[in-house]
């Protein structure tokens, strides 16, 4: 089978969407199909380019900049009438929010080949700013069109589908599938020598951006340590609130026990999660619509601490009091509370990685998603899906 995905930027890109994209098309051509996508470059200054990933063409398209959060090419149109009747996909599968899939509305090649849109988020939320929601209606125009033309759309968590507002107007389309991963190395921790026993050893990895929570996290750590609860929290990310967290670090004076350590390289990335106890999720906002670091988490046997976003899959993804534990979203007092609990009986976090582990092979290790996808294919070319 051939199959076209188009996607906003692709690796080495650092987000959720691109990894996932990178792990999903190298299953799809280890299971033997025939893969490309069209992208575009994250860097500015370089020239549109193939490059090839383990055997896909990746077509990089040169950008000029971004319109809030929308890169600008002007190539693209062209590149993906090229690709379309050159490759002959027999699949086109948008990757959205993307506003480059909607060039495929107006390419009458595109339109002779069945779609599938892979839904990972909604553009709107509460914290969305005031321009996004202006644009927002004349983006929903382009957007219905593609949900219409659509075969499939997939949802990456049931408690999304439900309650993504977009896709209520087209249940029937509507399949759920979640993200998937290859499991991260399991690197061996050695034992601590001379240290202070139970010091719970936490872990925050993500963009440094306001959904994110981290400021009710520092916020639950200060509160947690004047009770006396023994932690040290380490934070992996870039972004824009960095100096507000910073800040904030001095202010409550947890200097000693939180530590910003910006961004890393993948390998120190993976070592992180190998070394800790828990990895921690606080985002208070849908924008978080899954959480891809929980599956490299669980496939390494970690548990997580994830809120209760409404609408978000973080708390189906991890199953309360089983492979971690949830949280009320953004109340400190609640989380202070949990890292307390949790600091009192360290000895449940080992199990709760091995349950949270068999759950990332049952239901999230890459093969089993992509199975899932190629027999919604399947349905698809077969005329099961109308």
């Amino acid at each position: 089978m051939k199959i076209l995905h188009i996607g906003k930027y692709f690796l080495p890109f650092s987000g959720g969407i691109e990894y996932f994209m990178g792990s999903l098309i190298e299953e799809q051509l280890i299971q033997g199909h025939s893969v490309s996508a069209i992208v575009h470059h994250h860097l500015e200054k370089e020239k549109t380019s193939i490059i090839d990933y383990k055997g896909a063409d990746i077509h990089l398209l040169k950008t000029f900049g971004t319109i809030p959060y929308v890169p600008l090419s002007l190539g693209f149109y062209k590149k993906y009438n090229q690709v379309v009747k050159g490759f002959k996909p027999d699949v086109i599968h948008l990757h959205l929010p993307n506003v480059s899939a909607f060039f495929g509305l107006f390419l009458p090649a595109a339109g002779k080949i069945p779609w599938v849109i892979h839904w990972h988020s909604d553009v709107l939320d509460h914290s969305s700013p005031r321009f996004i929601k202006m644009l927002y209606p004349f983006y929903r125009i382009f957007e219905n069109s593609l949900l219409r033309r659509a075969k499939r759309v997939i949802a990456t968590s049931p408690t999304y589908a439900r309650t993504s507002i977009p896709l209520s107007n087209f249940t029937e389309k509507v399949v759920v599938i979640p993200l998937g991963l290859q499991p991260l190395p399991h690197f061996s921790v050695p034992k601590p020598v001379d240290t202070v026993p139970n010091v719970l050893k936490l872990l925050c990895i993500g963009r440094l951006s306001y959904y994110k929570g981290y400021t009710h996290l520092l916020k639950a750590v200060s509160i947690a340590v004047r009770r006396g609860v023994d932690l040290k929290l380490e934070i992996v990310g870039a972004g824009e609130f960095m100096d507000i967290l910073v800040a904030q670090v001095e202010k409550r004076g947890l200097s000693g026990q939180v530590q910003l350590l910006g961004h890393v390289p993948d390998l120190v990335r993976d070592e992180k999660l190998n070394q800790c106890d828990l990895l921690c999720l606080p985002s208070i906002e849908r924008t978080e619509a899954f959480g891809l670091v929980l599956l490299e988490a669980m496939s390494v046997g970690k548990p997580c601490l994830v809120s209760d976003v409404r609408g978000s899959g973080m708390s189906w993804v991890v199953v309360n009091g089983e492979t971690g534990f949830v949280y009320k979203a953004g109340d400190s007092n609640e989380l202070a509370l949990k890292l307390a609990e949790i600091s009192r009986n360290p000895g449940k976090l080992p199990e709760m990685g091995k349950a949270g582990y068999r759950r990332f092979v049952e239901m999230f290790q890459i093969p089993v998603i992509v199975s899932r996808i190629e027999q919604l294919y399947r349905q698809i070319l077969d005329g099961k899906a109308s």
